[in-house]
């Protein structure tokens, strides 16, 4: 199962992480979390995928001393609408018509309750 905004799976599910508890964290919280679930990371292994989340602009830490506390660079709502935006900048040159007659394609692969939901966002 493939990740979400551009994120890798395992990148993802930290994301989510840290969106859901909203506070900041230092690589051992990260590591404890996980095993609690059953996913038993290194801390070498943790370091990384929290540096590479920094590198790509999902995290952001402060020093406490020795340590990083990382933290949630944006919430999930804002970090949606960044990625979607530069979806539509890559592929769609920027053009918002291009991009929802691309969406539009696939009115009949959604639910009618998608198409509801979709219908009042757009009223509003």
């Amino acid at each position: 199962m493939a990740g979400k905004f551009g994120l890798s799976e395992t990148e993802y599910m930290i994301m989510t992480y840290f969106w859901d508890t909203e506070r900041e964290m230092m690589v051992k919280s990260v590591r404890e979390h996980f095993s609690e679930k059953g996913t038993l990371w290194a801390t070498q292994t943790v370091k990384t995928f929290l540096e590479n989340l920094v590198k790509k602009g999902s995290l952001t830490f402060r020093k406490q001393g020795h340590q990083k506390m990382y933290y949630a660079a944006m919430d999930r709502m804002s970090y949606a609408t960044l990625w979607l935006k530069k979806i539509v900048e890559q592929n769609f040159d920027n053009g918002m018509d291009e991009f929802i007659l691309t969406f539009s394609n696939l009115k009949n692969d959604l639910t009618e309750a998608q198409k509801e939901e979709l219908k009042k966002i757009w009223d509003e």
